[in-house]
C-alpha cells in the first residue's frame, strides 16, 4: 500500500465532543465558524500562489538539504521525492538521490523530450523498464512517465530494486550503465545534502566536459536567479576591499555553485594569460594591478549551462546589476564599477563564460546595459 493509499483509507474521526456542542450553540456561532475556515481557505490559496519554478526555503530546509538544495530544488517536488524515497524505503537521503537524477535527467522536468536512446518523461526511462517498473503514483488510472509523481515513483521503485540504500552505487549504475553518470549523480547529491554521505555512495570521478555536459542543461530557467539570495550571496556582493579580494570572493561562492576547480590561483594564471587590451582598446580588469583591477573568468568547460547561467544571475543579484540573461552589463558606485559579461559577443566571446570585472572608479557609476550580440562572434 502507498503513502497515499493508506492516507485516505484511514476511517475519520469523529468531531470532539466540545466541538459538536459549540457547534450546537446555534447558527450564528456555526456562521462565524463558515467565515473562519474561508480565511483560512484563501490564506492557504495565497500561501500556494509561488511560482512553479522557485524554491520554498523553508519547505526544503525542513528536508535537510544544503544552501545549494535550498535554492535550486523546485519546491513542490521535494514531498514527491520524500514521499516516493519513504514508500520504496530509500533511507533519509533518498529523497536527494531522486533529486539529482531529476536535475540531470531532465533538468527537473524542463526538458521532457525524448532522448537519442528512446527514453521517455520525467525520469527518462526506456520504455521497457517502465513497464516493468512504472508506477500509479496519482491514482488516476494509468501510468504515465511524463507525469511527475508517476515517474518520480517510478524511479524510486526501480532504484530500491536494483540495490538502494544499501548500495547506491550499483543502483544508479543499473539506472544508466555509465561510470561517469554515477559520478554525476553522486555529485549533485553531495551538493544537495547538508551532510553527505560517503559511506552510501562511490567517490566522484574527475570532473571532464562529457560528465559536465551530461549533469547541466543549457537554458535560462526561470528559477536562474534563486541563487541570489541568501548568506553566501551577501558576502559575494560586499563591495569592500581591493578588487582582488572582491573576486576572490566570488570564486569562493563560485566554488561552492558548480565550479570546484576555480581557486584565487588558477584566477591569478589565467589573468597572467589574458591580453592587455579590450576589444576597444582599454587596458583589460584582468591585467590589474589587483588593488586597482581584477577580473574572473567562469566556465565548466561547455557553452553555456544551467550552472553558469545560475552565477550570472547570483552575481547580478548580488552587485544589484540589471540583468537581462545575458548581454554586457556595467554598474556600480562611487568606487567601484562592476561589469558582467556573458552569452555574448560584446567586448569579445563572451558566449561560453561568465566574465566578471571590478575596477576602482573615480565616481559614481550609472549603469549601461548592451544586449546581447549573438554567435558568430
Amino acid at each position: 500500500m502507498g503513502l497515499d493509499d493508506a492516507r485516505t483509507s484511514r476511517s475519520r474521526p469523529g468531531l470532539p465532543g466540545g466541538l459538536g456542542l459549540w457547534l450546537a450553540g446555534g447558527t450564528t456561532t456555526l456562521g462565524v465558524l463558515l467565515v473562519v475556515l474561508v480565511v483560512l481557505g484563501v490564506m492557504g490559496t495565497i500561501s500556494q500562489a509561488r511560482p512553479p519554478c522557485q524554491s520554498d526555503p523553508a519547505a526544503v530546509a525542513a528536508a535537510n538539504a544544503s544552501a545549494l538544495g535550498r535554492s535550486a530544488i523546485p519546491a513542490e517536488l521535494v514531498p514527491i521525492y520524500r514521499s516516493a524515497a519513504a514508500r520504496y524505503e530509500l533511507g533519509g537521503d533518498g529523497w536527494l538521490w531522486l533529486a539529482a537524477i531529476n536535475r540531470i535527467e531532465t533538468d527537473f522536468g524542463r526538458n521532457l523530450n525524448v532522448s537519442s536512446a528512446g527514453a521517455i518523461g520525467w525520469m527518462q526511462f526506456m520504455p521497457a523498464t517502465w513497464a516493468a517498473y512504472g508506477v500509479d503514483a496519482d491514482r488516476d488510472g494509468k501510468k504515465d512517465p511524463s507525469n511527475k509523481k508517476d515517474a518520480i515513483y517510478g524511479a524510486a521503485n526501480y532504484l530500491h530494486a536494483s540495490g538502494a540504500p544499501a548500495d547506491w552505487a550499483k543502483a544508479v549504475y543499473a539506472y544508466n550503465h555509465a561510470g561517469w553518470y554515477v559520478a554525476a549523480v553522486k555529485s549533485w547529491h553531495d551538493r544537495y545534502a547538508a551532510t553527505p554521505n560517503p559511506a552510501t555512495a562511490p567517490s566522484p570521478a574527475p570532473a571532464t566536459a562529457t560528465t559536465t555536459a551530461a549533469a547541466a542543461a543549457a537554458s535560462v530557467g526561470a528559477c536562474g536567479a534563486a541563487l541570489g539570495g541568501g548568506a553566501a550571496t551577501g558576502a559575494l556582493g560586499r563591495l569592500a576591499g581591493s578588487p582582488q579580494e572582491i573576486i576572490n570572493r566570488v570564486v569562493a561562492y563560485a566554488r561552492d555553485h558548480g565550479f570546484p576547480s576555480l581557486t584565487p590561483a588558477s584566477v591569478t594564471a589565467a589573468n597572467a594569460r589574458h591580453s592587455v587590451s579590450t576589444t576597444s582598446g582599454n587596458t583589460s580588469d584582468h591585467k590589474g594591478p589587483p588593488d586597482q583591477a581584477w577580473a574572473v573568468d567562469v566556465s565548466n568547460g561547455i557553452s553555456p549551462t544551467r550552472e553558469m547561467d545560475e552565477l550570472a544571475a547570483a552575481m547580478a543579484s548580488a552587485f544589484n546589476i540589471p540583468w537581462q540573461g545575458s548581454g554586457l552589463v556595467s554598474a556600480g558606485n562611487a568606487e567601484y564599477r562592476i561589469q558582467l559579461i556573458y552569452r555574448t559577443c560584446d567586448g569579445g566571446d563572451h558566449w561560453n563564460h561568465v566574465h566578471l570585472g571590478i575596477k576602482r572608479a573615480p565616481g559614481p557609476q550609472p549603469a549601461v546595459t548592451q544586449p546581447s550580440t549573438p554567435r558568430p562572434c
